[in-house]
C-alpha cells in the first residue's frame, strides 16, 4: 500500500432482522455482500437493496443512516474493506 497504509479487510455477519446503528466512516471503502440481502442507505438517500455477489461503496462523505438485513430468518454475512492508516478504526460514532 502507497505511504504508511494498510489493507483492512473484514468479514462481518448480522443475525436475522440485525440493525447498524447510525454510524460514520472516516474514509470511504467497499463492502461485498457474500450472503444474503442488504438494505443501506446514506443521508437522507433513498434505502436500496443488495444480494450476494453485489458490492456498494461505503461512503465516507455522509452518515451511514441504515445498514440492516433484510432476512428475518437467515444472517447476513459480508466483507468491509478499506485502506487506512495503521490502528485507525473503520467505524465511527455519528
Amino acid at each position: 500500500m502507497p505511504g504508511n497504509q494498510e489493507l483492512m479487510v473484514v468479514e462481518v455477519s448480522y443475525p436475522p432482522g440485525g440493525v447498524a446503528p447510525l454510524h460514520r466512516h472516516p474514509v470511504a471503502g467497499a463492502i461485498y455482500i457474500v450472503e444474503g440481502v442488504a438494505e443501506s442507505a446514506y443521508g437522507s438517500d433513498e434505502p436500496r437493496q443488495y444480494r450476494a455477489g453485489e458490492t456498494l461503496q461505503d461512503r465516507a462523505d455522509l452518515p451511514h443512516t441504515l445498514f440492516r438485513n433484510c432476512d428475518p430468518d437467515r444472517p447476513l454475512r459480508f466483507l468491509t474493506i478499506y485502506v487506512l492508516e495503521p490502528g485507525r478504526s473503520y467505524t465511527m460514532e455519528p
